[in-house]
């Protein structure tokens, strides 16, 4: 029998997914998830040390805040004091929901020195708050010259504040289906 699957899977269509990927006898491996634990710039436990271990790891990786140290009453404050690594992970997760977790650029002047700065497909990032990038962007989707094409990005309930441009999507053709909202 021939089956049409893109019919099957709708925009976030995970559970539609799933059940294509069972009934195919396909086991999915379920991502990892990488929590930070401090607002340091760096080390252990660290927001820059989780995007590192997700870009060296294979499969969807999920980045996750601990509400103890990120309470969502008195939001924890990352400042960076240079660029973050690159998110090159595909299928990658950064959610601080049900965590209070600012981005803050204030550190940063360099005008490469974006917040967060996407160049992988199937990315979404997720209840954070951006401030401060007032030299770069927040957010760059980027895929452009030498790096892969980008696509299905979501960029969804996080708050922008202060800063030159909250997203930006660059790459023309390169980048695809970028849903900010």
């Amino acid at each position: 029998m021939k089956v049409d699957l893109s019919s099957l899977i709708s925009s976030r269509g995970t559970f539609r997914s799933l059940v294509v990927l069972l009934t195919l006898g396909i086991t999915p491996a379920w991502a990892q998830v990488i929590t930070v634990t401090n607002a340091a710039d760096s080390g252990a436990g660290s927001l820059r040390a989780a995007i590192d271990a997700a870009n060296a790891n294979t499969g969807a990786q999920t980045i996750v805040f601990d509400p103890a140290a990120f309470p969502p009453a008195a939001p924890g404050v990352i400042a960076p004091l240079s660029a973050l690594p690159n998110l090159t992970g595909t299928g990658d997760t950064i959610d601080g929901t049900g965590a209070g977790v600012v981005l803050d650029g204030v550190n940063l002047t360099a005008l490469a020195a974006a917040g967060l700065r996407v160049r992988a497909s199937n990315y979404t990032i997720q209840g954070l708050t951006f401030n401060n990038f007032s030299a770069n962007d927040a957010v760059i989707v980027e895929g452009r010259d030498n790096r892969p094409v980008v696509t299905d990005v979501v960029i969804a309930s996080n708050v922008f504040n202060n800063n030159f441009r909250a997203v930006r999507v660059d790459g023309g053709n390169q980048t695809v289906n970028t849903t900010v909202d």
